[in-house]
Parts: structure tokens; C-alpha cells; sequence
């Protein structure tokens, strides 16, 4: 390569560089929205039930969930859902009776999801 090429290549990557940092300062600012996953904790309208909404700006991928231990594969990656958000999933939905925890389980950090309640028989109207 000869020196103009390389000249030209460090100018290039210094551009980039202060490209970067301005970016990074925007996207502290507010101004300009994160680059890469971004998770957020949510509740349906309808009944209130808090879930996880996951999403990828590179890749346009978008996941509702309600899981715990949930892994957003995108981009020919795996992310695991934060600590704290799923600490707080956790809560909201012990909070609602999603999820059971007895005082052993909280010793433990542990819960489980609440039983499943069957709906009052409906009535059959050849039975009359």
C-alpha cells in the first residue's frame, strides 16, 4: 500500500472515531435512540398482566413475553433477558398471583407459577 492509502485510511478511521463519540453523546442525551437490543417492561391493557417487550434496531426483530428465563436469539446471536428486568417481572407478577412464592421459596429466591384455575362449568342447554 503506499503512503497516500494509508494516509487516507487513518483519516478515515479518525472520522469514525468522532463519529462514534458524537454518537454516543446523542444517544446519552436522549436525542438519538439506542443502537443494538433494547428490553422494556410493560402491562396488557386488557387484564393488566405485566410481560417483557424485547427488540433489535439492526434486525427489526420485536418478541413479547412473559417468561422468565427467556433468550432473544437475533442476528445470529443469544441474549438473556437482564437480571434486574426479569427480578422485576417477577415481582409484578407474584404481586397479581401469576406466580406463587411461599416462605420457603423465598428463602430460596424462588417461585413458580400459580395454578391454573378451571372456568365454572358453563351450562349445557340440552341438559334441560
Amino acid at each position: 500500500m503506499s503512503t497516500l492509502d494509508t494516509q487516507y485510511n487513518e483519516i478515515m478511521a479518525a472520522a469514525k472515531a468522532g463519529n462514534t463519540s458524537d454518537h454516543e453523546k446523542h444517544v446519552a442525551a436522549g436525542v438519538v435512540p439506542a443502537f443494538g437490543v433494547n428490553w422494556s417492561l410493560h402491562r396488557w391493557q386488557v387484564d393488566d398482566r405485566p410481560y417483557v417487550k424485547v427488540s433489535c434496531s439492526r434486525c427489526r426483530t420485536m418478541y413479547t413475553t412473559g417468561e422468565l428465563g427467556f433468550v432473544f436469539r437475533h442476528c445470529g446471536e443469544e441474549e438473556a433477558m437482564p437480571i434486574e428486568l426479569r427480578d422485576r417481572l417477577e415481582a409484578l407478577q407474584i404481586k397479581l398471583g401469576i406466580r406463587i412464592q411461599t416462605f420457603v421459596d423465598e428463602l430460596l429466591g424462588k417461585s413458580r407459577p400459580a395454578p391454573v384455575q378451571k372456568a365454572p362449568a358453563t351450562p349445557n342447554m340440552n341438559s334441560f
